[in-house]
């Protein structure tokens, strides 16, 4: 698996296995939020690299957004990888979007409810300017204690 972190302004990289599962993961920075965009198919097969790719970000990025623009099938096994990545991500502060669905995918999203929770925003940048959906603190908003908030992960895949 190619998963090489990638810098502002720096050419997407591919994660995932490529052409043998039909799915592969094209990361870019749009501003803080990084841009996963998945090419392909998201079924049993490929939704693992789909949410390896979304955890992997939410340690880097405190918005994620996933560009679904050209994912030409989900399945249910897709929607779980977007939901678990979600609230694993959540867990560690950082919001997971998604962005541009097609509309078969946006129609899965808007039976099962989760056009409210992980938005579905027509356009990435308008995902990334102003994210949609759920926007409750993904982090409960107690004051820090003396030392600070926790750090993110120390993956060197940030933006800055």
């Amino acid at each position: 698996m190619t998963d090489r972190t990638n810098a502002p302004g720096t050419a997407p990289t591919e994660a995932g296995p490529g052409p043998d599962m039909g799915l592969h993961v094209d990361r870019r920075w749009s501003g803080s939020a990084l841009v996963l965009h998945p090419v392909g198919s998201v079924d049993a097969l490929s939704a693992p690299v789909l949410l390896d790719a979304i955890l992997a970000g939410a340690g880097c990025a405190p918005l994620v957004v996933v560009d679904l623009a050209d994912v030409d099938f989900l399945d249910c096994a897709g929607l779980g990888a977007l939901v678990a990545g979600h609230g694993r991500a959540r867990t560690g502060g950082c919001r997971v979007r998604v962005a541009a669905p097609r509309a078969p995918v946006r129609l899965l999203l808007t039976v099962f409810g989760l056009d409210a929770t992980l938005g579905g925003g027509s356009s990435v940048d308008a995902e990334c300017d102003h994210p949609t959906g759920d926007l409750t603190p993904a982090v409960p908003t107690t004051p820090p204690g003396p030392a600070g908030p926790p750090p993110r992960a120390a993956s060197g895949c940030g933006p800055g």
